[in-house]
């Protein structure tokens, strides 16, 4: 005799952590960093500076945010775009995210946990001829308009992924 049970696992609304997230994270985005590799297939290298324009709606009433995204590397032009999607893994209780860019690089944030404002997780990117990269990071909102994205371990310990501010 086999016997079956569904699991029924709580709602995106009902998590406090997809709830804090999504709240803040809707939007349009200006960013700036600079590349943390070399990625010679693509004739960019660790350094060179970029400005980024990260846009998430809220989609599938509130149970996941999508988006893109693009990319100006200076002095190039290289404009690479992605395509973003955000959503919460109940199993897991983690907000996940993944970005596609159309210079093959992938990459995923994990958020997991939040104190305040500051969300913590992990960092994943993925591109053909470089090895992955899997690092622990914050993501700060000091304000309802702007958060940074710092590297919390590895070799970039304490250096900024990224910085954005809510476009106007």
């Amino acid at each position: 005799k086999v016997t079956f049970r569904r699991k029924l696992s709580a709602a995106p609304d009902e998590d406090e952590l997809w709830q804090s997230y999504r709240a803040v994270a809707v939007g349009t985005w200006d960013g700036k960093s600079e590349l943390i590799r070399d990625y010679p297939d693509l004739g960019l290298s660790k350094g060179d500076k970029f400005t980024m324009r990260l846009v998430l709606d809220s989609s599938l009433d509130g149970k996941a945010l999508v988006g893109e995204s693009r990319v100006e590397v200076a002095g190039r032009e290289f404009t690479p775009e992605s395509r973003v999607i955000v959503g919460w893994d109940p199993d897991a209780r983690q907000v996940k995210t993944l970005a596609f860019w159309s210079g093959g690089l992938v990459e995923e944030i994990v958020l997991s946990r939040q104190k305040g404002r500051v969300f913590y997780g992990t960092y994943t990117s993925k591109s053909p001829g470089n090895s992955t990269l899997r690092v622990r990071i914050s993501m700060d909102y000091a304000t309802p308009d702007s958060y940074v994205i710092t590297f919390l371990d590895g070799p970039l310990k304490g250096r900024v992924l990224n910085s954005f501010k809510r476009a106007e």
